[in-house]
């Protein structure tokens, strides 16, 4: 699981909510359909409390086993950092009132061969 570990860092120190937070990253395992699958919850369960994964869970893609249990609960996840999208919002908010930052270095794009 090292290269797994490894992969997490990197998005650790490469992508962050826009509050500053890590990302929610869920380890998802896939081929839980093999019939010689096996894992082990109780090191499962601390492998991602010991490098901050939100949880795991065992999929199937093949049989689409638990693949839109896993996408709903990292979703569910995204949607309780509210604090880290305000800043968004607030742009979003500032752009529908007409008070939209112009962004640009003043070029003027309707010259003939801009942008071609």
């Amino acid at each position: 699981m090292c290269h797994v570990v490894q992969w997490k860092k990197e998005i650790d120190t490469k992508v962050q909510l826009p509050n500053g937070k890590p990302l929610p990253v869920l380890l998802v395992g896939n081929k839980c359909d093999i019939p010689t699958a096996e894992y082990n919850k109780d090191e499962l369960d601390q492998f991602c409390r010991d490098n901050g994964f939100i949880g795991w869970f065992a999929t199937s893609a093949k049989e689409n086993t638990r693949v839109e249990d896993s996408v709903r609960a990292l979703v569910r996840d995204i949607l309780t950092h509210k604090d880290a999208f305000a800043a968004q919002a607030a742009a979003a908010e500032a752009a529908a009132d007409g008070d939209a930052v112009a962004l640009g270095g003043g070029e003027d794009f309707d010259k003939p061969g801009c942008c071609s």
